[in-house]
């Protein structure tokens, strides 16, 4: 579950960093919106690893870190390009829904091997 913890605070970063570059208001709303929403998610995931008795993971990971870079760097060489900033953040939820398909998929081999 921290896998996916640093899935969402990942999101959450992302697209916080896509709000904050966004030169259209309605943009940098939709993208503030989703930073929330992903920051919710990964204090949800905490509070289930904190009640099954594990620690809890509080950040992002290093991979994103630096897309959030790339991010920033797109952003300046685009212009207002708005189109730019939603084809990066595609793609990190692209690899967002692969984390979360993957934990549902090992799931389903635990539960059928049980």
């Amino acid at each position: 579950m921290n896998d996916l913890t640093e899935t969402c605070k990942d999101g959450e970063l992302g697209c916080r960093t896509v709000a904050e570059n966004a030169r259209n208001t309605q943009l940098e709303s939709v993208f503030t919106d989703y930073s929330k929403q992903r920051g919710h998610f990964a204090r949800a995931l905490q509070g289930e690893v904190e009640r099954l008795g594990g620690t809890s993971t509080d950040s992002g990971t290093a991979t994103a870190t630096v897309f959030r870079g790339w991010i920033n760097l797109k952003s300046a060489l685009s212009g207002d390009d708005g189109g730019a900033l939603i084809a990066a953040c595609e793609t990190g939820e692209e690899n967002a829904v692969g984390a979360f398909e993957l934990v549902a998929n090992m799931r389903r081999f635990d539960y059928v091997a049980s």
